[in-house]
């Protein structure tokens, strides 16, 4: 294990491991609609801790799953997935009760995240699980999703959470594009939930550049489609 004086350069940038394996350095900030990157930083990791990183729409739920199967060897699982896996940039619930909700748990934890690993405090003893899907996929796959939303609830619900102000810039930033070719025209930008190409690009690019790495996993959705068995 590298010691906290240790350096190491990645993706451009110098980063320091400390004792712990955790990796301290420049770290891009992720902001939308739904959830703050920032609260990655305050999070206290555990030995064996398996973060699930993925673009919305590209088979989290189904990774989830699979993972949950793993850690408990079978479909019974204590307690509804969204507990025992929480998204944990999602602001509707405070911080306090999802790192509370984590340190209670005694099996081997899985989290839920839509950051790409450029904007998380990466550490040697957690196993990142980078799961990509054809981004033609991901956006068709979001206009469903979008439609059984209610925006307006979830505004109100977001506006106890975080300063109005605030929650009007990022929407001003959260592109909403009205179809797939306006998409392709759109930069990868830092809301962490937006489906355009780009930036679906971005996220998986930020798994592929670690591909190397022991504790990076890459896994493909056409891949899980097609042979599930051997995948797992």
């Amino acid at each position: 294990m590298m010691s906290r004086s240790a350096t190491q350069t990645v993706t451009g940038t110098d980063t320091h491991t400390d004792s712990d394996g955790r990796q301290e350095g420049h770290m891009r900030d992720y902001l939308s609609i739904a959830g703050d990157s920032r609260r990655w930083r305050e999070f206290e990791h555990r030995d064996g801790d398996i973060v699930i990183s993925t673009p919305s729409k590209s088979g989290t739920t189904w990774t989830q799953m699979l993972v949950g199967l793993l850690v408990f060897d079978g479909p019974d699982f204590p307690s509804p997935m969204s507990v025992i896996s929480p998204w944990l940039e999602f602001e509707l619930p405070p911080a306090a009760e999802i790192f509370d909700q984590l340190a209670a748990q005694q099996h081997r934890r899985f989290i839920k995240t839509h950051v790409p690993l450029d904007g998380l405090p990466l550490d040697d003893r957690v196993t990142y699980v980078v799961v990509g899907r054809d981004p033609r996929d991901v956006f068709l796959s979001m206009a469903p999703h979008m439609a059984n939303l209610d925006p307006d609830a979830h505004s109100k619900a977001l506006l106890d959470a975080v300063p109005q102000a605030e929650v009007e810039r990022r929407l001003a930033a959260h592109a909403s594009p009205a179809d797939f070719a306006e998409s392709l025209t759109l930069p990868a930008g830092n809301c962490h939930v937006n489906t355009h190409v780009a930036h679906v690009l971005h996220h998986l690019s930020t798994g592929w550049q670690r591909r190397e790495e022991r504790n990076v996993v890459l896994v493909h959705y056409a891949d899980l489609q097609r042979d599930l068995v051997t995948e797992m």
